[in-house]
């Protein structure tokens, strides 16, 4: 195996390039690792690329939403589809349930079953991070909307309003129909 690094100016930012030398037998790996300011980018054999931070792994994620691991329930089923003989044969598909919640999030498209695993927990984070920020809104609107409702219209404001619907009903009574004369 061939490897190369370069090195950035700070510890945090590395470049390795890696060549394997079984890839087909599917044992090598070709591909760029970057670490650019405590983010891991990895492209391998130009198929796909993978970024991680590792401060926002998907259990880390999933406790800032106020999730409890435990009460996650991971289970395996065959999938179908492109990938031959392994998701036919393996359990390869990935399906999660938030039991207190009922939400459920399922990941069959790698043949691996960690990739669909890893990939699964994502989406889960992904999901219970979209109802937060969702609720945040609503609460943010309704705040809004409680503040609004509090503040009375000035004197002013409330002349000025009454003046411009004023010369409106006069424009309006102005459209009569034309007589002819």
């Amino acid at each position: 195996m061939n490897c190369q690094i370069e090195t950035g100016l700070a510890r945090k930012n590395t470049v390795v390039m890696v060549e394997g030398d079984n890839k087909s037998q599917g044992t090598g790996f070709s591909g760029i690792i970057r670490v650019i300011d405590g983010r891991v980018d990895v492209e391998h054999d130009g198929a796909s690329s993978v970024t991680m931070n590792p401060g926002s792994t998907p259990e880390a994620r999933l406790r800032r939403c106020g999730i409890d691991l435990d009460d996650v329930e991971e289970s395996f089923a065959r999938s179908s589809g492109p990938g031959g003989q392994n998701v036919n044969k393996v359990e390869t598909l990935v399906k999660l349930v938030h039991r207190p919640s009922g939400v459920t999030v399922a990941a069959s498209e790698h043949r691996s079953r960690e990739m669909n695993r890893r990939t699964a927990w994502v989406r889960l984070a992904e999901k219970f991070e979209t109802l937060r920020e969702a609720r945040r809104l609503e609460r943010a609107a309704e705040q809004s909307k409680k503040r609004a409702q509090a503040n009375r219209r000035s004197l002013g404001l409330k002349r000025r309003m009454v003046e411009t619907k004023r010369r409106r009903s006069e424009s309006k009574k102005l459209r009569g129909k034309v007589q002819d004369g």
